[in-house]
């Protein structure tokens, strides 16, 4: 997603008064890590090569601020051996529309 403020206004736009926008991301690894440095390098790269695709987003904070009535979201880490080191950083959660 190139503009993700963008979209996450048109999910509130079209999601019914108390309905649930449910997602799963990969997001930024945490600040400081190897893991971040390298996702800050390839992003230009990556939205090149995958559609706008960005690794050094955080999402869960971006949700957070989008205006929905209540989000919760939890971050985790993939096992190495079921994603890449680049995108193993995930969120998941649940946003609520206002009613």
């Amino acid at each position: 997603m190139p503009d993700q403020a963008a979209t996450l206004a048109e999910v509130r736009r079209v999601l019914r008064p108390g309905g649930r926008f449910v997602f799963l991301e990969h997001v930024a690894a945490p600040r400081g890590s190897w893991t971040r440095r390298f996702q800050g390098a390839a992003t230009p790269i990556r939205c090149h090569l995958a559609d706008g695709c960005r690794l050094d987003r955080d999402t869960g904070a971006l949700i957070e601020s989008a205006g929905f009535e209540s989000v919760e979201f939890e971050p985790y880490a993939s096992p190495r051996e079921a994603a890449p080191v680049r995108v193993a950083h995930h969120v998941s959660g649940i946003a609520i529309n206002t009613v």
